[in-house]
Formats: C-alpha cells, structure tokens, sequence
C-alpha cells in the first residue's frame, strides 16, 4: 500500500512535461516528506486512541452490541459478533474471515485501530482519520441490544453514517 497518492502525482508530472511547465515540482522529494508524514501518522493516532480512552466507563454485556447493522438502502452490512473466545469483532460485508478485534474505547463505542503493518497485511487502504477506526452504538431496545451504529468512515459526514440493526425475520 502506497504512503502517498504518487499515482496523483505521477499523473501531474506528465502534465507539467506536456505543457512544458518551466515551474517544475520535485516530486520524489514531496513523494519521501508525505511518505514520513503518512507513516509518523499511525502512532500519533494510537497515542490520541489512547488519551481520549475512558477506561472507567465499562461497556455493556458483549451481547448487547452483537448483531448484523444495515446502512439506510441496505447494501452495506456490518457484522458484530463474538468469535469462540468471547472477543467482540467487526467484519465489513459479512466476512467474518478479515474482522478486527473491537477494543472498548468508552462508553458504547468501540475502536478497532490497527498498526500500519497490520492494515497493510490485511489489504486495506490506509486510512489516517482515527474516527474512522471507532464505532458507536446507540438506541438501546427494552432489552439493552444496540439498535443503530454510528461509523464515521467519511471525513466529509463528521455526525457518521447510521447502520440499523437486522432483526431475524
């Protein structure tokens, strides 16, 4: 996974030959800044995680989060779910065989940041917007299960997009 949009880049530095730009860019120079910068953001976010994680405030019986979450048109699915060992997981698109460990991060939210290595071997676009990473539940039943979950996967969208739970018909 690239540390950077060099294919942007690449795209720019085509143009500016063409047009026989006499300002030229150095772009393996501001292709090795944003290359650091990229990497130097994985840390700083887990330190962030960290800093806002409120500890004393204990999540609700796992089972409570479990369940399958629809977007508004219900062609996206997130998947909770406790695997064999009783650790809440997440999986995208009912792919239960690439979820992500959900850590409690505060109240009914939970986050599933992973190190930069670990978001590569798994084939995912790094992303550096740690909201992205954290999950909120909401809308508790009579029974205390989670009716919505709140992910904010859009930089563009700060409130997140609501996911419904699927109730088994």
């Amino acid at each position: 996974m690239a540390n950077n949009d060099a294919a942007d880049w690449l795209g720019q530095l085509l143009l500016e030959t063409v047009l026989d730009n006499p300002d030229k860019n150095d772009y393996v120079a501001i292709a090795k800044e944003s290359a650091a910068a990229s990497v130097a953001l994985w840390p700083s976010m887990a330190k962030e995680l960290e800093a806002r994680r409120e500890p004393h405030t204990p999540p609700q019986p796992l089972t409570n989060y479990a369940g399958k979450y629809y977007n508004i048109i219900g062609d996206w699915c997130i998947d909770v779910f406790e695997d064999e060992e009783a650790i809440l997981k997440v999986g995208f698109q009912g792919q239960r065989d690439e979820s992500y460990r959900l850590d409690h991060f505060r109240r009914d939210e939970f986050s599933w940041l992973l190190t930069r290595d670990e978001d590569v071997r798994k084939g995912r676009f790094p992303v550096v917007n740690l909201e992205f990473y954290i999950l909120t539940f909401k809308a508790a039943d009579d029974e205390g299960k989670m009716q919505q979950l709140i992910w904010r996967h859009d930089p563009d969208v700060p409130e997140g997009e609501i996911f419904y739970r699927h109730s088994p018909k």
